[in-house]
C-alpha cells in the first residue's frame, strides 16, 4: 500500500536509521516513478483550494444550507465531518 501511495505521488519516504524498512528498494523506486512523472505533490501545479463551510456560528445559513441539502434529488455528497456534535 506504501508502495501505490509513492508511485501515485501522495506521499514522500522519509530515511529514518531507526526505522528501516525492508522495501526500502521497492518504496525509493516508486517515488522515483512519481518523481519522474511529476505527479501529485512533485508536479509545480499549485494544489487546489479548500473550502470550510462553518455552520456552527450562524444559524441563517446553516438553515440555509439544510433547505439546499434537503432539495436535491440525488442525496450524494462528498466531503470530511470534522466534529459531531451530539444532540
Amino acid at each position: 500500500m506504501a508502495a501505490k501511495q509513492l508511485e501515485r505521488g501522495l506521499a514522500k519516504s522519509s530515511l529514518n536509521k531507526e526505522h528501516l524498512s525492508r522495501f526500502l528498494e521497492d518504496l525509493l523506486t516508486a517515488e522515483k516513478t512519481a518523481m519522474e512523472a511529476k505527479l501529485c505533490i512533485h508536479s509545480k501545479r499549485e494544489p487546489p483550494k479548500t473550502v470550510f463551510n462553518d455552520l456552527t456560528q450562524d444559524v441563517k445559513l446553516a438553515k440555509a444550507y439544510e433547505q439546499m441539502l434537503s432539495k436535491r434529488t440525488d442525496r450524494k455528497f462528498t466531503g470530511v465531518i470534522e466534529y459531531c456534535f451530539s444532540a
